[in-house]
């Protein structure tokens, strides 16, 4: 961190860049990061709004190793707790969860690390903020943070409410009111307000740091069908092409097992279905199996998505119509997290915007309902006293009125668990104008849900606009006055890049590495991921360390994965380095498959257009093939053609951002260049940027590469 931030003293600073390469194993910070560890290690609160792999856990997790005392992290995603735990004790953080799925024993076990301030990090579920054990535990320790986790819940406008979030506040005040970062992946300007009010963060002792909730690298598409025969066709097209995961979302759990039957019966391979209805026991199963790399293919309704956290996943098919446009571009950021070339494609027939309204009508609040939860509530409860209160976990009405009564100040609500809550009544005897009040409530909260889903309809039914400056204007954001490149179906390009399962030469290596991974996952029973992250194997298979130094120098090998898998990480590319001989540039260009014909139209300078034309793959494996021909032919015939391809202006605005962000990942340079270049242009530059690097070579017009000894090259031209 650059002390130019003016938030932080110079020590703190060397603290902070030490914690971040040796505990963390990373070299530098993302777009954000900077500005939110910043503003919170310098006391404030921050309102951040990052999108879907922008790196929000780091924000929390390096303060809470700065900080001391400890960070509370408020968060609805049990998945993601348990397996954040799991990576954060691998690499030598005192972290623990606290959640209603475990045994009483656990948390037991849980609450005496707390009490004995054993901890660094405690991940809490939301209803276990009002349980009286906890709060007991925390009256020893010393909350320096906390943290609130998909914080658009806490806003009524937001397209999932959970009247949870309200007893956020009160725990705030009863541990002494720490400084909060609050983080969501997206938030209309009216639910970042609500979200600001409803943690009672004032003005001047918090900062908002938004980035773009732009995905430049996913393709948007919707396409609309005539019938269910059309869009089955539809779908199938986009799946079969998919090389990634893929994750297909349905509208209802019946229409979930159907299309995962179907799926499975076309592709020929299995497919996992995931809906509410299912056992935890089979959830989790379906969870671990895609995480871990076992399953490629899920189909889900919403409850899936949200703490899964895969970074190859290059599709996500919507066959139903979400509730708002905030759902559905949560579930779309769920691709193409490592920034690589994703899609997300919408399919859908005049049927599921009907189905989709019936639902909405048919949970319409009726008058009578609320008098009718009012008046169990008055038989139930004896003023001051707290009773077990339950209720159809599937009644989301109910849930809603009794949070909506705790947030009136009429109830306060105990210990929680999903269908019941141990509840006491307040304010005897309650105004007769009170169930008048509710309806009022009750009655706004649904019209914003109905003003949701119109709004979602406008973005299906638009004609005109691109879909990607739809979705910018939705969040209140703009694209910059900037013209959308390879964006959305509205403004495909002729050069648009898709996702291939062609792979180019390294891949190899990459393939061997995730064989290595699954079966150390295997051995350690956890998910795959948690070993490490696909952008760490694909930047090991790309660099070829020799020996240790150069492994740690890869972003994502710390000192604890060092020591943990160093060893066998650099047996397996040794061996890959030993047993592969790949074929000579001549040799190559010999052959008469698609890849010798695109190698020999490069070296005679054939514009690369026509090269698309005369061989018959897609762009992207055309693109691999110039990626591997330009490291292996003479960099005098290199040079020329990549800047006839691209710009030489344009290579040397791409190659100032290579310098800064390095070459391992493509989104880090389409957000530093805000989306001025297209993906071609990068994976091109990037190309010719390595292959002046491996020769030390920098000198003619476009020749801007850096040289061994590290030096940066002059630029000329």
């Amino acid at each position: 961190m650059e002390p130019a931030e003016g938030l932080l003293d110079e020590a703190t600073h060397r603290v902070v860049q030490r914690v971040l390469q040796e505990v963390f194993g990373l070299a530098e910070f993302r777009p954000s990061q900077r500005e939110i560890i910043s503003t919170l290690l310098s006391g404030q609160s921050v309102v951040g709004i990052l999108p879907t792999g922008a790196g929000k856990s780091l924000c929390y997790q390096l303060p809470s190793q700065v900080l001391g005392g400890l960070t509370v992290v408020v968060s609805p995603l049990i998945a993601l707790m348990r397996d954040q735990v799991t990576n954060l004790r691998q690499i030598g953080i005192r972290a623990q969860a606290l959640h209603y799925h475990q045994t009483h024993r656990e948390q037991e076990l849980t609450l005496d690390d707390v009490r004995n301030r054993r901890l660094a990090l405690l991940y809490v579920s939301p209803e276990r903020l009002r349980h009286p054990r906890l709060s007991r535990a925390l009256e020893t320790a010393t909350v320096s943070l906390l943290v609130v986790d998909e914080a658009h819940l806490i806003s009524q406008w937001g397209h999932d409410f959970r009247p949870d979030y309200q007893a956020i506040r009160e725990f705030r005040s009863r541990v002494g009111n720490p400084p909060v970062l609050a983080v969501t992946a997206t938030a209309t300007p009216r639910v970042q307000q609500d979200m600001i009010q409803a943690l009672a963060l004032e003005p001047g002792r918090f900062r908002t740091v938004e980035a773009s909730v732009d995905r430049p690298n996913v393709f948007l598409s919707v396409e609309r069908v005539a019938d269910e025969a059309a869009k089955r066709a539809a779908v199938a097209g986009w799946v079969v092409g998919a090389a990634g995961a893929v994750l297909v979302y349905g509208d209802s759990r019946a229409r979930v097992e159907t299309w995962a039957r179907w799926l499975g019966v076309k592709l020929r391979e299995a497919v996992l279905a995931y809906h509410a209805g299912m056992s935890a026991a089979r959830r989790r199963d379906v969870e671990s199996r895609f995480l871990a790399g076992q399953a490629r293919i899920v189909v889900a309704t919403s409850a899936f998505g949200m703490g899964i956290d895969r970074s190859d996943i290059r599709l996500v098919v919507h066959v139903g119509i979400p509730e708002s446009v905030d759902a559905y571009y949560q579930e779309v950021g769920r691709a193409g997290r490592d920034g690589e070339p994703s899609q997300a494609a919408l399919v859908w027939q005049r049927d599921d915007l009907r189905r989709r309204q019936w639902r909405i009508d048919r949970d319409a609040p009726r008058p009578g309902q609320v008098a009718e939860v009012l008046e169990r509530l008055q038989d139930a409860l004896a003023p001051g006293v707290k009773r077990p209160w339950a209720w159809d976990p599937e009644d989301r009405d109910v849930a809603m009125i009794l949070g909506l009564l705790e947030e009136m100040g009429y109830l306060i609500i105990g210990e929680k668990r999903v269908g019941n809550a141990t509840i006491g009544r307040l304010q005897c005897p309650w105004p007769q104008s009170l169930q008048t009040l509710l309806w009022q409530r009750v009655s706004s909260q649904y019209a914003q849900r109905r003003t949701r889903f119109r709004l979602m309809r406008e973005y299906l039914e638009s004609s005109q606009a691109c879909r990607r400056d739809s979705l910018l204007r939705y969040f209140g954001q703009d694209m910059g006055g900037l013209r959308p490149l390879d964006c959305c179906d509205r403004c495909r390009q002729t050069d648009q890049i898709a996702a291939s399962a062609d792979r180019p030469c390294w891949q190899d290596l990459l393939a061997a590495l995730k064989d290595w991974r699954r079966e150390a996952a295997r051995a350690a029973g956890m998910p795959a991921y948690l070993i490490l992250h696909d952008r760490v194997l694909e930047e090991i298979s790309r660099r070829r360390p020799a020996d240790a130094e150069a492994l740690s120098a890869c972003r994502g090998i710390g000192p604890a994965k060092l020591r943990q898998f160093g060893a066998a990480i650099l047996g397996v590319v040794a061996e890959y380095a030993h047993a592969s001989q790949p074929l000579g540039l001549a040799k190559q260009e010999e052959d008469g498959s698609e890849r010798g014909q695109a190698f020999r139209c490069f070296s005679d300078h054939v514009a690369l257009s026509r090269v698309l034309q005369q061989v018959r793959r897609s762009p992207s494996t055309v693109l691999s093939y110039l990626e591997e021909w330009m490291q292996q032919a003479p960099v005098d015939v290199v040079r020329p053609y990549a800047l006839s391809v691209v710009a030489p202006e344009r290579y040397r605005l791409i190659r100032a951002a290579l310098m800064i962000e390095g070459g391992d990942r493509l989104k880090p340079l389409m957000d530093r260049l805000n989306g001025q270049v297209s993906y071609q242009d990068l994976r091109i530059a990037r190309a010719l940027w390595r292959r002046e690097d491996k020769d030390g070579d920098a000198q003619a017009t476009g020749g801007f590469g850096r040289r061994r000894d590290g030096a940066q090259a002059e630029t000329q031209g």
